[in-house]
């Protein structure tokens, strides 16, 4: 058996996907007389084994699908040697990381207190202090999601033209005060492509990004493992991974 290494669409074909005629696992195109695999909506193990058995094969990925899978078999395509120096250096990292918060959390705060006048008038009026800046500003505020509906975190919201700009957190949301005369906001992610959102009435958006689709003769890197390393990841590494999975 062999082992895939990387996965790629060097030159991806531009033929239009909607006029192609559907078929079982995807659709024919007629320019090019070839089945192309619909792999979008396939997992990535689904993916990985079906390259595994097959050869010649002309696919559609989304972008970031694609680096996914990539990312999914590196560490079983690497030397071991290297696999030890990626991991070492994981573990420093998160050693110092650690490091670093316990000192933050352990080193004392010095309060400076400004003396007060004695004499001070009695008379004080209390409530709730408005900014200046909030007179002449909105809040915008909303959650970014993928097609699937799947939450999308440290996606950028930047508005056109100035430094004002807010990311996603884990669950997708994100809030921003802008000038008031701000009609657009821009919404981004690596891997996805970009939206330009009107403001509107609304204070709340649900934005959804769509992955980039290509599609094209898919070219994939192999190499011959050993008997024990085959055994190995038949029978022990991949059944443990789909447990987990």
């Amino acid at each position: 058996m062999s082992q895939l290494n990387k996965i790629s669409i060097p030159q991806p074909c531009h033929q239009s996907w909607q006029q192609m005629l559907p078929v079982n696992n995807g659709r024919h195109c007629q320019q090019c007389c070839k089945t192309v695999t619909d792999f979008t909506k396939m997992t990535n193990d689904e993916v990985i084994g079906y390259l595994t058995t097959n050869h010649h094969v002309c696919g559609r990925f989304g972008q970031q699908q694609l680096n996914n899978i990539n990312y999914q078999i590196l560490p079983e395509s690497l030397p071991a040697s290297k696999r030890y120096k990626i991991w070492a250096m994981a573990i420093g990292l998160a050693g110092s990381i650690t490091f670093y918060k316990a000192n933050a959390q352990t080193k004392p705060v010095t309060v400076q207190i400004a003396a007060q006048p004695q004499n001070v008038c009695e008379n004080r009026i209390i409530g709730k202090v408005l900014s200046p800046n909030l007179l002449n500003t909105k809040e915008i505020k909303g959650c970014v999601t993928d097609d699937q509906n799947i939450v999308i975190p440290g996606a950028l919201i930047r508005i056109k033209g100035s430094n004002l700009g807010a990311i996603t957190n884990i669950h997708g949301d994100f809030n921003l005060r802008v000038p008031i005369s701000t009609t657009q906001f821009i919404v981004s992610n690596i891997g996805y492509s970009s939206q330009i959102i009107n403001i509107n009435a609304d204070a709340n958006y649900t934005v959804k990004l769509q992955e980039p689709v290509f599609l094209g003769d898919v070219v994939v890197i192999k190499q011959k493992q050993p008997f024990f390393k085959r055994i190995y990841y038949r029978y022990i590494r991949r059944p443990i991974r789909k447990i987990f999975n």
